[in-house]
C-alpha cells in the first residue's frame, strides 16, 4: 500500500535532501521548506532508513493544518505497522521556537493523537518523555505544521562511526552537502585531502556504493530488509598525522565501508609518488590554516594527480579568498553554513 513519505533535513539542506531521495526513489517528491514530501510504500522506507545521508530525520506523513490544533490525521496504512496494542510516544518539535510554545502545542496534539489511533486503529498511545517506543514530530515552516511519525529515535545525521570525532570535522549531512555540491558521481575516482576522521571519506564511499550507513535495528517500525553491502568503488585519501590515520581507519571499521576505502599516510609533496599522475576525477581539499600556506605545493600536487577537466572542491574559512593559477579555473565561489558556523566552498577545474 502506497503511504506518503517525509524526510526533514537541517536549514539550508532541503535541496540535497531532494535530489537524494529523487535518486534513490527513481521519481519525483516535493519540497517545501527544507522537508522532503514523497509517495512510497513501508518496504522503501526500511532501505531510506538505512542509506540516507542528508536528512535528519524520516517518517511516515500524517497531515497538515495552518494551526496545529486543527490538524487531522490521516492513518491509512497504518494499522499493522505499530505492532503493539499499547505504546508510549514522545513528541518532537522541528522549527518551533520557544518552550511555552512547543508545552501549549503539546497540549493540543496530544489529545489528537490518542484519540485518532484510538478510535481509527484500536490502539492505545500514552505520552512518555523519557521512555518511549514512538516519536512523533512536528515541523514548522513557518506558514504551515506537518506532522509525521518517525521510524526512527535517534537523529539520523548523528552517524554512529563517528566514535573517533576530529574537532575540525563536521557530521555526516553536512559531509553528503559538499558531495553535493561537488558534483560527485557514481563513477568519478575520487580523492580527499585530508582524512581526518574519515567523514568526508566515508560518506563518499556511502554515496558512490549505495552502502547503508545503519542497521535496521534502529528502525521503529515492521522489521525489514537488510541491504546487502556491495562495494562497486574505491574512495582514496592520505593524512599526514598518525593519530588522524588511526581515527579514521577506527572510523571506517566500524561504519564497515573499510574495503571501500583506502587511507594512506603521505606527506603532500609526495602525493604524487602514491597516487597515478592524471588517475583522479574529483578531489576534496579540507583545507586548515597550515594548508592555507603551502597552497602553491598543493595546486602543484593536485595538478599532476588530476584528469584534465577533473575538478578539485575546497573547503575553506569563509575569510578566505582562493587564487588559483593558469592551471585552473574557478566554477563555484559560493558559502555553506553549518549551524552557527560558516565556510567558503569553491569547485575549481583543470584546464
Amino acid at each position: 500500500m502506497v503511504i506518503k513519505g517525509i524526510a526533514c533535513a537541517h536549514t539550508g539542506f532541503g535541496t540535497y535532501a531532494l535530489e537524494e531521495l529523487k535518486e534513490i526513489l527513481g521519481k519525483d517528491a516535493e519540497l517545501i521548506s527544507d522537508v522532503v514530501l514523497f509517495d512510497t510504500k513501508l518496504s522503501q522506507l526500511c532501505t531510506l532508513f538505512q542509506r540516507l545521508q542528508s536528512s535528519t530525520s524520516l517518517g511516515i506523513f500524517l497531515g497538515k493544518a495552518k494551526e496545529a490544533k486543527d490538524l487531522k490525521i490521516d492513518l491509512s496504512g497504518l494499522k499493522d505497522v505499530l505492532g503493539k496494542e499499547e505504546a508510549k510516544f514522545t513528541i518532537k518539535y522541528l522549527n518551533v521556537k520557544g518552550n511555552e510554545n512547543r508545552i501549549a502545542l503539546g497540549k493540543d496534539l496530544y489529545p489528537i493523537i490518542g484519540n485518532s489511533f484510538r478510535k481509527e486503529l484500536g490502539k492505545e498511545l500514552k505520552v512518555d518523555f523519557k521512555e518511549y517506543d514512538f516519536v512523533f514530530q512536528l515541523y514548522f515552516t513557518g506558514e504551515e505544521y506537518l506532522l509525521s511519525l518517525r521510524v526512527h529515535k535517534e537523529d539520523l545525521d548523528q552517524r554512529e562511526y563517528r566514535v573517533y570525532a576530529h574537532q575540525a570535522s563536521f557530521r555526516g549531512d553536512f559531509a553528503y552537502a559538499l558531495i553535493r555540491e561537488a558534483e560527485l558521481n557514481k563513477y568519478e575516482k575520487c580523492l580527499v585531502l585530508f582524512a581526518k576522521d574519515a567523514t568526508l571519506s566515508i560518506e563518499a564511499a556511502a554515496h558512490q556504493n549505495d552502502f547503508p550507513l545503519r542497521g535496521m535495528e534502529g528502525f521503529c517500525l515492521e522489521k525489514g530488509k537488510e541491504i546487502e553491502k556491495k562495494i562497486k568503488k574505491k574512495v582514496y585519501s592520505i593524512e599526514e598525522s598518525m593519530g588522524n590515520l588511526r581515527s579514521a581507519k577506527n572510523n571506517a571499521k566500524i561504519a564497515g565501508i573499510s574495503e571501500a576505502l583506502e587511507i594512506m599516510k603521505v606527506r603532500l609533496d609526495d602525493l604524487e609518488v602514491k597516487i597515478q599522475h592524471e588517475s583522479i576525477d574529483k578531489i576534496f581539499v579540507l583545507m586548515g590554516r597550515r594548508d592555507e600556506e603551502r597552497l602553491n605545493e598543493l595546486y602543484y600536487q593536485l595538478a599532476l594527480v588530476l584528469k584534465k577537466g577533473g575538478k578539485v572542491a575546497f573547503l575553506t574559512r569563509p575569510v578566505f579568498d582562493l587564487v588559483v593559477g593558469s592551471k585552473f579555473k574557478i566554477i563555484k565561489d559560493k558559502e555553506l553554513h553549518k549551524g552557527q558556523s560558516a565556510y567558503k566552498f569553491y569547485l575549481i577545474e583543470k584546464n
